[in-house]
């Protein structure tokens, strides 16, 4: 999620390294460009935010969200299934998130990491942005699974290593590395997200190199070498999405792809209506591909470049789309993006425990619309707290202390 989220994918202005300064399409235009919610301090002004791409996140998060609730919502609403398709293909919101990883983390930090202080400044950013919220979920759903076993076994799986060296490998964020799992699910996202980060000097290194042209043809090559590997390592054995070749296949294409579109997008993107237009049509296009391809075929991981492209026009769109994205709910719910990714899986087997939704299958309409309603207001509490109260107040001092330990 830096957003699979994931933010998460994504960064907020007070993160920015001081002396970033990268141009968006929108200054190029000529147009006003609207700043963060906190300007970095330095000489130099911070690069403004993109809304769209914070919007964007709140689509991906709700995505995700949608995909957890397909078994209870669709077993209560089985009138629904034939609309299923995009709900049941909802794992390919982590496309999105680590799309917007490396293309937002780029805008930030390529041309400003470039020293062994400014990488380390630069870890200590992604570390403040992600652990604390995570080791706090992590620590909730470790307590669950090993006091809940026997209920959590039955909700992900009787083989899930509820022993000591997976607990402790979760407080090291390894849940993606053979044989560890995260406790709380969607974490997995959060190791690769991190292997990501270590490697970005040298992806960034590689980017500034091309030219937008170069950068361009070198996505588009990433994007086709990633989708072909996933689709020979599927054939062969590998457990479509959830595998950990899948996974690490997926962070680093997409990763890429991210960075060096970002390259090309600062060069050549222009903002305009039309790309409103590109937004939308790829948009369909992934939605007629999910209906047109079984979900638990490895075949819909062909939708990347779509969904790629999806994001980039998102990243420039003007008109309607645009304005949407850049709506202040959007830009609100965005920023909650990592918070609800993080802890809705908490809220739903919780719920889940205490009321299970396979008791109310035969009950009356209003019931199980209600049960629905009840987990979705629960996880937006949720979210909230560990936003307010987790998430800003940890980044925040996190950063602060480092700015003390570390003065310019």
């Amino acid at each position: 999620m830096e957003s699979r989220l994931s933010d998460d994918v994504g960064t907020t202005s007070a993160e920015k390294a001081p002396e970033a300064a990268p141009q968006s399409p929108a200054e190029k235009a000529g147009k006003p460009a609207k700043a963060g919610k906190a300007a970095a301090t330095g000489t130099r002004k911070a690069a403004p935010e993109i809304l769209t791409l914070t919007g964007l996140r709140c689509v991906a998060s709700a995505w995700v969200v949608l995909d957890h609730l397909q078994i209870a919502l669709f077993e209560l609403f089985p009138d629904l299934k034939p609309f299923g398709r995009p709900v049941w293909s909802g794992y390919l919101s982590i496309e999105i998130f680590f799309l917007l990883s490396g293309f937002i983390l780029a805008y930030n930090y390529a041309e400003t990491v470039k020293t062994g202080a400014s990488y380390r400044k630069f870890m200590w950013a992604r570390v403040a942005r992600i652990y604390p919220l995570y080791l706090v979920t992590a620590v909730i759903m470790g307590v669950l699974a090993f006091t809940l076993t026997d209920r959590f076994r039955e909700e992900f799986g009787q083989q899930f290593p509820i022993d000591a060296p997976n607990a402790i490998a979760n407080v090291f964020l390894l849940g993606s590395i053979p044989p560890f799992v995260p406790f709380d699910p969607p974490a997995w996202s959060l190791t690769c997200e991190f292997v990501a980060y270590f490697l970005f000097p040298v992806l960034a290194w590689v980017t500034l190199k091309l030219s937008p042209r170069g950068a361009l043809a070198a996505a588009c090559a990433v994007l086709a070498a990633g989708v072909l590997t996933m689709l020979a390592v599927s054939e062969y054995g590998g457990e479509w999405p959830w595998s950990y070749e899948g996974r690490w296949i997926r962070i680093t294409c997409e990763f890429t792809a991210g960075m060096l579109l970002w390259a090309w997008w600062r060069a050549k993107a222009r903002p305009s209506a039309r790309w409103d237009l590109v937004a939308v049509a790829s948009g369909l296009a992934v939605l007629f591909m999910i209906f047109a391809i079984d979900p638990g075929s490895p075949g819909t991981f062909t939708t990347l470049p779509l969904i790629t492209l999806f994001v980039i026009a998102c990243a420039s769109a003007t008109g309607p789309l645009g304005r949407l994205l850049a709506s202040k709910p959007m830009q609100q719910a965005g920023e909650l993006s990592f918070s609800l990714y993080l802890t809705h899986i908490i809220v739903l087997f919780s719920v889940s425990t205490v009321l299970p939704w396979k008791e109310l299958v035969d009950a009356g309409l209003a019931v199980r619309i209600g049960w629905i309603v009840m987990v979705l207001i629960w996880m937006v509490g949720a979210t909230l707290v560990a936003h307010h109260l987790i998430e800003k107040p940890a980044r925040r001092r996190m950063l602060a202390w480092y700015g003390r330990r570390h003065p310019r």
